[in-house]
């Protein structure tokens, strides 16, 4: 009877480790920049990132922290955007290049979702 119920305790736990573990895979993807770019005031250079993001208080407004290599390089502000179609591929916009200066990071799409990130200009919570 013992071994019964730590089978059912582990089964259920194990159940809600991998809910879990789902839940916060929604709130990721990746993107792949060719040239450095600004995202407030840190510069991202050119290779491939992991973008992970969490809600805050205000209503579709997140912190987006930007991973490369494990290690995380930007954290900033933006507003979760949800479009009417799924976007076809992952994309970035960027703003023209001014004065020399490496263009600024307004939006993320990420390939067959309905969410897009939108960057708020010049505003970097960790550098």
């Amino acid at each position: 009877m013992k071994f019964r119920m730590l089978y059912v305790l582990t089964i259920a736990a194990a159940t809600l480790l991998s809910a879990s573990v789902f839940a916060k895979a929604k709130n990721q993807g990746s993107m792949t920049v060719d040239q450095t770019i600004q995202i407030g005031s840190t510069q991202l250079k050119p290779g491939h990132y992991k973008v992970e993001w969490s809600d805050t208080a205000t209503a579709n407004q997140v912190n987006v922290e930007f991973v490369r290599n494990g290690k995380t390089v930007a954290t900033v502000p933006a507003q979760l955007k949800s479009r009417a179609n799924p976007s076809p591929y992952n994309d970035i916009v960027t703003s023209e290049k001014k004065n020399n200066q490496p263009e600024q990071l307004q939006e993320i799409d990420f390939n067959n979702r309905t969410q897009a990130l939108i960057m708020e200009p010049n505003k970097t919570m960790k550098d």
